[in-house]
């Protein structure tokens, strides 16, 4: 079978192909830059500075977990519902 195979398809070493496109000099490397907007500077710091600010507030949490346990924590049933309709979680 192999002996049926023309010579077109048979491999052959070819010549050594010259780079088109030779790698920048030095100099034309370091032109390359980027640039920031002002905006995305300001954006940047203000998310780096919320990242440190803890989701979750631990010293209130604390606080109405021991009125529950205490028995002390009366919550205003109504505000709560008129906030959860404010917020649309709740309907009419």
């Amino acid at each position: 079978m192999i002996d049926k195979i023309g010579p077109s398809y048979t491999y052959t070493v070819s010549k050594a192909v010259k780079k088109s496109n030779p790698l920048p000099k030095e100099q034309d490397r370091n032109a390359d830059g980027l640039e920031v907007s002002g905006f995305g500077q300001v954006l940047s710091r203000s998310m780096a500075e919320a990242k440190k600010i803890p989701d979750v507030r631990q010293d209130k949490v604390d606080g109405i977990k021991n009125r529950i346990e205490s028995g002390t924590y009366n919550p205003d049933n109504r505000f709560i519902a008129a906030r959860l309709i404010a917020a649309g979680i709740l309907e009419d």
